[in-house]
């Protein structure tokens, strides 16, 4: 069975489209089923992606990508043991005060609960360490909670720090309505 494509209004391209005109310059991280839209989406736009052998090494290098370039950092990691095997990284982060946001794949929203591969509440797990995390489950919301999750990571009203969202995968592959996608989340941030 093969990955459905990734069309450009879906959750994963305005994911990818969003970091670009965030200024993020690569992302780090560690390929997962429950990853592939954005992964493929991040491709697509020419983000290269730092492929690591571990999900903490993906958090850990995102890390020093912030603390060397004053840039946000990202990490891409994958549901289940990609989250758990992240958490030493972002324990780190959040100690440091770094700005990296940390993303991650769910399994679809009608297995939730139903013992489906990789199925936890991940924004139980890293919800102490970060600044903001949330599974985003309306593909409409995907912008306003990256915009968020962004700030948060960033220090916008508080201290920098790890920020943390996750996307079941029936959302990434879903239509984002062209209302929402508004020219203000696709302007370079101001640092």
């Amino acid at each position: 069975m093969s990955n459905p494509a990734v069309l450009p209004n879906s959750v994963a391209a305005v994911i990818a489209k969003y970091l670009k005109f965030q200024g993020v310059s690569r992302v780090f991280a560690l390929c997962g089923g429950h990853i592939m839209p954005i992964w493929m989406s991040l491709d697509t736009l020419g983000i290269p992606i730092v492929d690591v052998r571990a999900e903490r090494a993906a958090v850990y290098m995102a890390h020093a990508h912030s603390e060397l370039t004053g840039e946000l950092g990202v990490a891409l990691v994958t549901a289940g043991p990609g989250v758990t095997n992240a958490m030493t990284g972002i324990a780190n982060a959040h100690t440091a005060r770094a700005s990296v946001l940390i993303l991650s794949g769910t399994p679809p929203q009608a297995q939730e609960n139903r013992g489906a591969l990789h199925d936890m509440s991940h924004v139980e797990f890293v919800k102490p360490l970060t600044r903001y995390a949330r599974t985003v489950r309306n593909p409409d919301l995907v912008l306003q909670e990256l915009d968020e999750a962004v700030s948060r990571a960033l220090g916008h009203g508080g201290e920098p720090g790890p920020a943390y969202l996750d996307f079941p995968v029936d959302t990434l592959h879903a239509r984002v309505s062209p209302a929402v996608q508004l020219a203000e989340y696709f302007q370079m941030r101001a640092q």
